[in-house]
């Protein structure tokens, strides 16, 4: 730092390109032999990704997420069941950072994935792991309206074509193309529900639908590795 004159971003520079920062949380045969309790930091911790990015994330590839940048915080109310949320009659949703904040008033779900309490003085976020967060994302009446939102986009990138419409959900909600083991599971689930399944017309679109919440649900799309 003091040969870099102090400078902040030179420090941050520095930190960020280092081999340690970008290691994957993925252990090696070698690391799980040499450094099983990760002491010498030969992997990343997985990290659940922060309240706040989950949120965006989820509304960024179900193409509702309003990017638009200033002006005024997005209103919350309380329902009648006591949940949280921004109001239904809006058809994108801002970022969680122009969310309105109040003490009384924290956004259901951030509050469940330990979006910092404003109480305290020196604000702390947690890390937990609880049932009420899976519950939320499997049950939640928005999440599965954005599981629709991220199949209609699927199926208009994609077409028809079962193979197409996997990889592209894929890349869109986690920047990668499926595995073969994953595209041959997912592939022969659908196929056998389609030979199975209702003739009405909507019907596929709900099966692409279950499969984008359950990818929203995975473990790969919520952690960081």
């Amino acid at each position: 730092l003091v040969e870099r004159g102090w400078s902040s971003k030179a420090i941050h520079r520095l930190l960020m390109a280092s081999s340690t920062y970008r290691q994957s949380s993925r252990m090696t045969p070698e690391a799980e032999k040499l450094d099983p309790g990760n002491v010498l930091v030969s992997r990343m911790p997985l990290a659940r990704v922060d309240a706040e990015a989950l949120r965006d994330s989820i509304l960024f590839i179900a193409g509702r997420l309003d990017e638009t940048r200033f002006g005024a915080p997005e209103l919350l109310f309380v329902r009648h069941d006591g949940m949280v949320m921004t109001p239904d009659f809006s058809p994108t949703e801002r970022r969680s950072i122009y969310l309105q904040q109040r003490r009384a008033t924290v956004h259901t779900m951030l509050d469940l994935f330990d979006y910092p309490q404003m109480g305290p003085n020196c604000s702390q976020r947690g890390n937990t792991a609880v049932a009420t967060q899976a519950l939320y994302l499997l049950n939640n009446t928005l999440i599965r309206r954005l599981a629709d939102a991220l199949a209609e986009r699927v199926n208009a990138d994609a077409g028809d074509h079962l193979a197409d419409q996997i990889d592209r959900l894929y890349w869109l909600a986690l920047s990668r193309p499926p595995t073969a083991e994953e595209l041959s599971i997912i592939s022969e689930e659908l196929v056998q529900a389609r030979e199975s399944g209702s003739t009405q017309p909507d019907f596929r679109k709900r099966l692409m639908a279950r499969v984008c919440h359950t990818i929203i649900n995975s473990t790969a799309f919520i952690y960081v590795d």
